[in-house]
């Protein structure tokens, strides 16, 4: 019988998503796609690479949704069929690499942005749209000029 179950569950861990397996942070990597018909089945969904589509909830579902078609790592974990997300790192937008953080103002004017890891990066030529409190994505040659940018969190 013990047997039996530890066959069974070898099996079932075997087939679960790569974000479901081992201990720790689970991490599902893809594109984000807010999926559905609104206004009322409108869901959020991560496309992985392997070209499925797995439903993201959690506390940073709301952020996520302001990044539709970005390429993010989000963490978290499984919860009755969806992916509870806490947390996100995005790697790309349009395929181009990106920083991301929140907009603050620069010693001796201008803004520059505070990084995941507590470093700041001067935001140059491009960031005058920018406002001190703003969850951002910014690309372009850092401490030059904002090429590209994308609110998350107004």
């Amino acid at each position: 019988m013990i047997r039996a179950a530890l066959a069974l569950a070898a099996a079932l861990a075997a087939c679960a998503p790569a974000a479901t397996r081992g201990g720790g942070p689970e991490r599902l990597a893809g594109h984000v796609a807010v999926v559905g018909s609104a206004p009322m089945n409108v869901r959020l969904a991560l496309r992985t690479a392997d070209g499925r589509s797995v439903y993201v909830t959690g506390p940073v579902s709301a952020e996520l949704r302001a990044l539709a078609g970005a390429e993010v790592e989000v963490e978290g974990r499984m919860e009755r069929g969806a992916f509870a997300a806490s947390g996100y790192r995005i790697r790309s937008v349009d395929g181009r690499p990106v920083l991301s953080g929140t907009v603050e103002a620069a010693p001796g004017g201008g803004v520059q942005l505070r990084l995941p890891d507590g470093s700041a990066v001067r935001l140059g030529a491009g960031a005058e749209q920018l406002r001190a409190g703003q969850k951002v994505w910014v690309q372009g040659p850092t401490q030059v000029q904002v090429q590209t940018y994308g609110v998350i969190v107004p």
